[in-house]
């Protein structure tokens, strides 16, 4: 299943067609103003709980329901990809935003 899952990730990005999970981890991972959020936590691994958290959402069908990414989490909730929409609106958030903000709370989950 993680096969066919990567494969179809890998077609989509070379057709252009929107980020996806490796490209939104990879752009989380080289945010220097992500650093002090991670706090003894290297990029490496933050990429690697990324990609997973991301990877297994896609995996399970659902709808977004009242996940907003867009909705700055000030008060340090931990948030979680539970399903498909939600990683794709999630993607589609990280993929727009600047580093400062998503450091700044936007987008949640930040790694």
């Amino acid at each position: 299943m993680r096969v066919a899952l990567g494969s179809l990730l890998a077609l989509l990005s070379l057709g252009g067609c929107g980020p996806y999970c490796q490209s939104v981890c990879t752009k989380m991972a080289e945010c220097p103003e992500l650093n002090e959020l991670r706090a003894g936590y290297s990029a490496d691994e933050a990429f690697g709980d990324c990609l997973d958290e991301c990877e297994n959402a896609l995996l399970t069908p659902g709808v977004v329901g009242d996940y907003d990414p867009m909705e700055r989490n000030v008060s340090g909730a931990v948030i979680e990809l539970d399903n498909e929409k939600q990683a794709a609106t999630w993607m589609d958030c990280v993929d727009g935003m600047s580093c400062e903000k998503l450091a700044d709370g936007y987008c949640a989950p930040v790694y």
